[in-house]
């Protein structure tokens, strides 16, 4: 459920909501011009998912939808 418009980034969007334990996560909404940069995106997370601080946010979950998903 998203609850509201946190900010905009030169990237995308990030948005406050609840998942489904009613649990506060953000999720950040990117468009891609090319595979290139979805390719780049997805290394970002598999960096990522490998982090544990507490100056870092943790990433739960990633998924990519193509045009006609949206």
């Amino acid at each position: 459920i998203i609850i509201k418009h946190l900010g905009k980034g030169s990237q995308g969007n990030v948005y406050l909501c609840l998942n489904s334990k009613k649990q506060p996560v953000c999720l950040k909404s990117v468009r891609f011009e090319d595979v290139h940069e979805l390719n780049n995106a997805f290394l970002e997370v598999k960096s990522l998912l490998k982090l544990n601080h507490d100056r870092i946010v943790n990433v739960i979950d990633s998924f990519a939808l193509d045009n006609e998903d949206r």
